[in-house]
Order: C-alpha cells, then structure tokens, then sequence
C-alpha cells in the first residue's frame, strides 16, 4: 500500500501545474516515506530469524546510504537532460515494476 501511494505522489508531483497541488504531492510522499522509515527496522527484526537479522539490517543501511549518494547526482543529472518533473516521473514505472513483483497491480 506504501508504494502505491508513493507513486501516486510522485505521478501527481510530475504532472500538475499547480503548486499546491504539487506540495500537497510532496507532503504525501513524505509522509509515505518516513512511515517507511520508521517502520523497516522493526520489520527486519521481526521478519528475520536472530542470525540473518544483522546481515539483513546491513544490506537495508547499504541501499539507503547508497541512495543518499547517488540520488543528488542522478537527480542532477536527470534534470540537466530533461526537465525537474521527470525527477518524480521515474518513480513511477519503479512502483508500478514493484506493485507488479509483490502482486498487487
């Protein structure tokens, strides 16, 4: 349910014109996000039997950090070649790809 609200937000932040609707785009995807945050670890450790649980924290603490690095730059770089609403539009065949694998779309 989180991915699809998130890329509802991220389908609304690339198409709209107007900048309410774009912040209240925004909003939904940052409440989506940190709701997501904050609940992965605890997930993790219920999800994950005591021996894997650590490798498992390390590979979720991996794919943030290496989104915090890579993110700024593919952003700049999408922007550069293209336009800013196609920074939220990639999210978009990402969520629907990942609705898809967990069986919800």
């Amino acid at each position: 349910m989180e991915i699809a609200l998130f890329t509802l937000g991220s389908l609304f932040c690339g198409i709209t014109r107007s900048f309410p609707i774009l912040v209240l785009a925004r909003v939904i995807q940052g409440i989506v996000a940190a709701g997501t945050m904050a609940n992965n670890q605890g997930i993790i450790t219920e999800v994950f039997p005591a021996n894997e649980r650590g490798r498992a924290l390390g590979i979720t603490g991996t794919f943030v950090a290496l989104g915090s690095l890579v993110g700024p730059a593919l952003g700049g770089f999408i922007v550069s070649a293209t336009s800013w609403e196609y920074i939220f539009l990639i999210n978009v065949p990402i969520g629907i790809i990942w609705l898809q694998v967990l069986g919800y779309y």
